[in-house]
């Protein structure tokens, strides 16, 4: 649960951080990892799973790369920093769940401002945070 709080707060933390300067700190990102890495240590959860934990944030990586950064490589590493803590199948529903939450966003603005003023780059880490918070509300009831 404390692992949670923490996470939350530094996810917090890096999305005010997207959402004012467009980019995300390496320390943030690293406290985020931190607090999962340790987590699974004193909770004795730690397992070789975390590896597969890491892969979808690295494809989200390589994805950014190929793309020419159009996706943030801030947005790859928060969730390869988010692996260190949960599980594969969490992981990938949250980056699911703020993907879509992203869609919708995006939608409405295309929606809102056409097409040729909607072309500008949005902050993602909000979704990302938005996302762990819905999941870890359902995982409550």
């Amino acid at each position: 649960m404390m692992k949670d709080i923490i996470c939350m707060a530094v996810l917090a933390a890096a999305a005010a951080e997207d959402l004012s300067k467009k980019q995300v700190s390496g320390s943030l990102l690293v406290m985020l990892a931190a607090a999962g890495v340790f987590d699974s240590i004193l909770s004795g959860s730690f397992s070789p799973e975390i590896f597969l934990s890491l892969f979808p944030g690295a494809m989200l990586l390589l994805l950014s790369h190929i793309s020419g950064n159009r996706i943030g490589p801030g947005d790859a590493m928060c969730f390869m920093a988010l692996g260190f803590g949960m599980k594969p199948e969490k992981l990938i529903a949250a980056m699911c769940m703020s993907f879509f939450m992203a869609g919708i966003f995006a939608g409405s603005v295309l929606i809102r401002k056409g097409r040729r003023e909607a072309d500008e780059s949005y902050a993602f880490i909000p979704f990302i945070l938005f996302a762990f918070a819905a999941d870890k509300l359902l995982e409550t009831f």
